[in-house]
């Protein structure tokens, strides 16, 4: 099996499946001599618990495991129970509740906040951006939870950011948001969606699987210092 590792700027490094021992020495050979500063990596949890094992051992440094994720898929929607509201693609007079949310999401899943990097992702994915992929869930005329997507593949396209104000939690708002949106998104033509967990959180493992999203793969991401 061919092994490959990619990465966005800023970003960690990124490890698929295949990686043996003699693959991952040479990996972190190059990556050190390319990338010294390299803070994080993240994969399979043996290939990234293996890098990050060597990187430490030549840099002096000690790894720290920084997240366990899961990915899940979904090729059919399971019933959900149906709070009060509906789906509904976020508008222009919602720009600034998703800045705030696309931010809360951030702190909270990464525990950073950016304002204006979460802004600017917020406006590509709002209405009139290049990538408009916002929707909302609405009571009346108040926003309630969000759901999002984008990075799509010929046949299938992840499901994400998705975020409910600590005070709206436990309603079923967000479970619905995203059966009613995943069920859109297979009627467009894509024949799988996929998202991540944090797997410390098993509230959103639970609502995902509620919704049909069946556990595909782990990811373990290592801080290197």
């Amino acid at each position: 099996m061919r092994a490959v590792a990619v990465r966005t700027p800023g970003r960690p490094l990124v490890l698929s499946l295949g990686w043996t021992d003699g693959g991952i020495e040479r990996l972190v050979g190059d990556t050190r001599g390319r990338l010294p500063d390299l803070a994080a990596v993240s994969g399979p949890p043996a290939c990234a618990h293996a890098f990050a094992s060597l990187w430490a051992t030549r840099a002096g440094t000690q790894p720290a495991l920084h997240s366990r994720q899961r990915i899940y898929a979904l090729e059919t929607v399971s019933p959900v129970p149906r709070p009060d509201g509906a789906i509904e693609r976020a508008g222009a007079a919602d720009h600034d509740l998703l800045d705030r949310w696309v931010d809360a999401f951030a702190l909270e899943t990464q525990g950073t906040s950016n304002p204006d990097t979460s802004r600017q992702m917020a406006r590509e994915r709002a209405p009139g951006g290049p990538a408009a992929a916002l929707w909302l869930w609405r009571v009346g005329d108040r926003a309630v939870a969000m759901a999002g997507h984008s990075g799509p593949t010929r046949t299938g396209i992840p499901v994400a950011p998705v975020y409910t104000p600590p005070e709206l939690r436990g309603r079923g708002y967000a479970t619905a948001l995203v059966a009613d949106l995943s069920a859109h998104l297979l009627t467009t033509g894509y024949r799988r969606l996929f998202l991540f967990t944090d797997l410390a959180n098993p509230t959103s493992n639970r609502i995902y699987q509620r919704v049909g999203y069946r556990p595909m793969a782990d990811v373990h991401e290592y801080r290197l210092s």
